[in-house]
């Protein structure tokens, strides 16, 4: 038997790529927020967050961030069910994955 043999993993390991377990996921958009910054660069900030609903992932970012309330929002579509998994990303999570000036 092979070394990487789904039954020498932990079952969470073992289930990654079966359809049942993707099914499970979170959804999550991809969304970054822009925010100016006096005498600098705007500040770009890059999350998952993995509420279903786009409107609503915007406003989870707003109520845990305050000082993004009146940043520019752009979703750029939805998360690669890939990524999901390998952050570890669950239902109502905001994941801030980069931010950039």
């Amino acid at each position: 038997m092979g070394q990487f043999e789904h039954r020498h993993l932990p079952d969470t390991v073992a289930a990654i790529g079966n359809p049942a377990h993707i099914a499970k996921m979170a959804k999550a958009w991809k969304i970054i927020a822009e925010t100016e910054r006096l005498g600098g660069a705007p500040l770009k900030e890059y999350f998952l967050v993995a509420i279903s609903a786009k409107y609503d992932a915007i406003a989870a970012i707003k109520e845990r961030r305050a000082e993004l309330k009146d940043a520019a929002f752009r979703v750029v579509g939805e998360a690669d069910p890939g990524y999901v998994e390998w952050l570890d990303v669950q239902d109502g999570d905001v994941l801030c994955v980069l931010a950039v000036s």
